[in-house]
């Protein structure tokens, strides 16, 4: 089985040179459980009218969703995935707390109530309240997506343009004209996700008796989730500033494939 989403989202991962290198350790441990959820949520998607999709996709999803926006973190900001990494390892870092070091959604992915001005991230009347580093939005988001966008539509036209037939996001994506148009979207496809996949954990769904989601709401929910990670993927590999880049044209075929498959 094609575990194209691993190959994006962690990329070529440096092998260790002694055990101390818990940057390399850290996104080893993440690439081992995406192969292995990757593959597990795969098995639902083609048997969505199973009982276990609706039993097991929103947990198999949410775990994805988080594990990859947080290796994509750190591929862009190494210091807050060491201290992930470290966090969990020290001595006051407390099971079933929220410990300062774990991966806060809605700091370190999609800030809350973060207000600034398309096109003022660099002002210094801005840069004096601080510099912003989450994946999806701020300063770190705004330079990935729109350093990057030109090259990542470019090469993904190279690859896309003898294909007869493309998924509806591909061809969505290849219509975006610079990095501050698609970088919302990816957001607010995150965020839906998040927050239904979530739900689907737990008991917040009442319809005709039932407490779970329905079908088509899980497969919508994990349709945003790979979508957002895939791209941004995309993005994070072709800009200047990512570790563990992989060869290009391996990022093009997992992006792809990946999108093809979940569409």
């Amino acid at each position: 089985m094609n575990m194209s989403l691993s190959t994006l989202v962690t990329g070529r991962i440096r092998e260790a040179r002694h055990d101390e290198d818990h940057y390399s350790s850290g996104m080893s441990a993440i690439s081992k459980s995406l192969i292995e959820h990757e593959g597990e949520i795969r098995d639902l998607w083609k048997n969505k009218q199973d009982p276990k999709f609706r039993k097991d996709a929103p947990t198999c999803g949410r775990l994805i969703l988080e594990q990859s926006m947080a290796a994509l973190l750190g591929r862009i900001d190494p210091i807050r995935f060491i201290a992930i990494y470290r966090g969990a390892h020290s001595k006051d870092f407390q099971i079933g707390e929220r410990n300062h070091s774990s991966l806060n959604w809605s700091k370190d992915v999609v800030p809350s109530d973060l207000k600034i001005s398309t096109g003022s991230h660099w002002t210094q009347e801005t840069l004096k309240k601080g510099i912003i580093r989450s994946l999806l939005d701020g300063h770190t988001a705004e330079y990935v997506f729109s350093s990057a966008h030109d090259y990542a539509i470019s090469k993904l036209t190279d690859a896309t343009t003898s294909q007869a037939h493309l998924p509806d996001w591909i061809i969505t994506t290849l219509r975006y004209e610079s990095g501050s148009h698609i970088l919302p979207e990816i957001r607010k496809r995150a965020s839906q996700a998040h927050s239904a996949l979530s739900k689907g954990m737990h008991f917040e769904f009442f319809k005709g008796g039932e407490t779970k989601p329905e079908i088509e709401s899980i497969e919508n929910a994990i349709r945003d989730a790979i979508i957002a990670i895939a791209t941004s993927s995309m993005y994070v590999h072709y800009s200047d500033i990512a570790m563990n880049k992989a060869p290009c044209q391996d990022i093009l075929d997992a992006f792809i494939e990946t999108i093809t498959f979940f569409s």
